[in-house]
C-alpha cells in the first residue's frame, strides 16, 4: 500500500470519528443551527476523503487518465472551492428555513434570524445567486475542457456537474414556488451531495500536474549459452 493511500485511509477514519462526535453534539445541543451546519459540512469533508480513497484504489500507478492542462486543472480546483462556498450558503438558507428537524416532537428548535423576519428570504436569494455563478462557471469550464482535449473521465465528470446543477436549479425554483415543502428540501440536499461528489471526481480526474511515474523497466531474460564442445 502506498504512503499516500495509507494517509487517505487514516484521514477517512479520523474524519468518521469526528463526524460521529459532531452528530452527538448536534443532538445534545437541540439541533442548534450552527451545530447542524457544522455536522453537514463535516460530511462533505468526509466525502473528500472517500473520493480520494476510491480514486487511489481504482487506478494503479501509471494507469491514471492523463492530467488536464494547467489552466483547466486550476479552474476545476477553483470550481470545487467555489462549490464549497455555495454549499455553505445552502446550509445557512436551510438553517433559516421552516424545517428544523424536530417536526412532530413538540420541540422548539431555534432558527437563524440575524436579519430578523427577512433572514430566510435573504439567505435563499444569496444562495441562488452564488449557485447561478457556479452553474455558469461549470458550463464554461466544460467547454474549455472539451476544446483542450481533457480526458474522457474529466469531461464526463464535468458533464455530470452541469446536469446536476441544472437539476438543482429546477428543484430550488420549484421548492421556492411551492413555499418550501419538506420533500423538496430532501431532494435538494441529496442533489447537493451528488453535485459535490461530481465536483470532487472532476478535480481528481484533472490530476495533480505531477509527472506520471514511469513504468517499471522489465529486465530482459538471461540468455543461456551452450558451452563450446571440447
Amino acid at each position: 500500500m502506498s504512503t499516500l493511500l495509507a494517509i487517505v485511509i487514516d484521514g477517512a477514519i479520523y474524519a468518521s470519528w469526528l463526524f460521529l462526535v459532531a452528530a452527538g453534539l448536534t443532538v445534545i445541543y437541540g439541533l442548534e443551527p450552527s451545530w447542524v451546519i457544522g455536522h453537514f459540512l463535516l460530511s462533505m469533508l468526509l466525502l473528500i476523503a472517500c473520493v480520494a480513497l476510491v480514486w487511489k484504489a481504482r487506478y494503479e500507478p501509471g494507469t491514471k487518465p492523463p492530467a488536464a492542462d494547467k489552466l483547466t486543472r486550476w479552474l476545476i480546483r477553483g470550481l470545487v472551492a467555489f462549490g464549497g462556498i455555495v454549499l455553505f450558503a445552502g446550509t445557512v438558507a436551510t438553517a433559516a428555513g421552516p424545517h428544523a428537524g424536530g417536526s412532530g416532537t413538540g420541540d422548539v428548535v431555534p432558527r437563524l434570524d440575524f436579519k430578523g423576519a427577512e433572514t430566510f428570504d435573504w439567505a435563499i436569494h444569496q444562495h441562488g445567486a452564488l449557485a447561478t455563478v457556479l452553474g455558469l462557471g461549470a458550463v464554461g469550464i466544460w467547454f474549455l475542457a472539451r476544446s483542450r482535449r481533457a480526458s474522457k473521465v474529466t469531461q464526463d465528470s464535468l458533464t455530470a456537474v452541469c446536469v446536476l446543477l441544472a437539476c438543482q436549479g429546477l428543484v430550488g425554483a420549484t421548492q421556492y414556488a411551492m413555499e418550501v415543502p419538506a420533500g423538496m428540501v430532501w431532494i435538494h440536499v441529496v442533489l447537493a451531495g451528488l453535485t459535490w461528489l461530481a465536483l470532487l471526481w472532476s478535480a481528481a480526474s484533472a490530476g495533480s500536474g505531477e509527472p506520471a511515474p514511469a513504468p517499471a523497466a522489465q529486465e530482459a531474460p538471461a540468455r543461456e549459452f551452450a558451452s563450446p564442445a571440447a
